[in-house]
C-alpha cells in the first residue's frame, strides 16, 4: 500500500542551495538540515525536493518526520496485513511536480482544522507548511477564518524568493 500522511506530521525547511559541486550538495544539505530542524537527525526520516527558480538560483525543500512517528505507522501497517510501498504528504501527492522552467503553482488543501500550502516550481517542492486553526467550529458547520488564512499566506509568499513569488501563475 501507499500511505499519504497530514502535512502537519512533518516539518519543512526550504533552503538556498549555492553553486557547489553536485557531489558536495548533499553533505550541505545534511548540514543545513542539522542547524534547520529542532531534532536530533537520528530521530527523523528526512526526504528532500530540489528546484531551480526561472533566475538560475538552486534550492531544496527538506521535510522531515519523526522516526518514532513512522515506526508507529509501520507497526499498525504490519499489524493490518500490509506492506507499505512508499509514504507521501498528503497535498504533494495531489499536485503534480511541474518540469523546471514551467510556471509555479500554489496549491491549497483543506483539512479538518487545517490549510494546507504547497508551492511547486522549477521541477520540485519549493515551500510546504501547514496554516493551524484555518477552520472553526461553529455548531454544526466549519466556517473559513478567511483574515487568518489570508494573513498567514501573505505571510508565507512575502518570505518567497523574487524568483520564485514571480513564478508562481496557479492556484490550486
Amino acid at each position: 500500500c501507499a500511505l499519504c500522511v497530514p502535512t502537519s506530521w512533518v516539518h519543512s525547511l526550504t533552503v538556498t542551495v549555492p553553486e557547489l559541486p553536485e557531489e558536495d550538495i548533499p553533505s550541505f544539505l545534511h548540514v543545513e538540515a542539522e542547524r534547520g530542524f529542532p531534532f536530533d537527525l537520528e530521530a527523523l526520516v528526512l526526504a528532500q525536493s530540489r528546484f531551480r527558480l526561472p533566475d538560475g538560483a538552486q534550492g531544496a525543500t527538506l521535510a522531515a518526520m519523526p522516526r518514532e512517528q513512522i515506526n508507529r505507522l509501520l507497526a499498525v501497517l504490519e499489524a493490518a496485513q500490509l506492506r507499505p510501498v512508499g509514504f507521501a504528504v498528503n497535498i504533494a501527492a495531489l499536485q503534480t511536480v511541474l518540469p523546471e522552467g514551467g510556471d509555479g503553482v500554489l496549491a491549497l488543501t483543506a483539512g479538518e482544522t487545517t490549510l494546507s500550502v504547497l508551492v511547486t516550481a522549477g521541477g520540485g517542492v519549493a515551500l510546504l507548511r501547514t496554516i493551524e486553526g484555518a477552520f472553526e467550529q461553529q455548531g454544526s458547520e466549519r466556517v473559513l477564518q478567511l483574515d487568518h488564512v489570508l494573513r498567514e499566506l501573505r505571510i508565507t509568499l512575502g518570505q518567497l524568493p523574487p524568483a520564485l513569488a514571480d513564478s508562481l501563475k496557479q492556484l490550486r
